[in-house]
């Protein structure tokens, strides 16, 4: 004689049976304030902990404050990035004598030769445009 899933549920032998091992389980955890007690200590002592010392967020602060004070020091003494050209200044035009300066600035003597080349080269193209 098999049972389905509802009779078993409204068994009552089972249901007693579930109870009782339900306060069971509540009064294996039901230990006294003494033994929670022992229990911490023995886990403190294997772990090694030590009590933290109430000075120490107070260095974690000051190391913070300084840390920020550092920081924002170098931030307000950095410069903000290039000043604008002040065109009024002349930067337009030292900019024009510099390329001035290079354009006529005497080449390498390693260049000669080809500046014979392009001087022939310049020469037949006047030569041919004449014609």
């Amino acid at each position: 004689m098999s049972k389905d899933a509802n009779e078993v549920l409204h068994d009552e032998s089972i249901a007693e049976a579930l109870s009782e091992l339900h306060r069971a389980a509540l009064a294996a955890t039901e230990r006294p304030e003494s033994f929670w007690a022992a229990q911490r200590n023995a886990v403190l002592a294997r772990a090694g902990a030590r009590r933290v010392s109430p000075w120490k967020p107070v260095w974690a602060w000051v190391a913070a404050a300084v840390l920020m004070a550092v920081i924002s020091s170098l931030w307000l003494e950095m410069p903000r990035g290039m000043p604008a050209p002040d065109f009024a200044a002349g930067d337009d035009q030292e900019l024009l004598y510099d390329v001035e300066q290079l354009i006529n600035a005497r080449l390498p003597l390693a260049l000669d030769p080809a500046m014979m080349l392009a001087d022939e080269i310049a020469a037949g193209v006047a030569k041919q445009n004449g014609r």
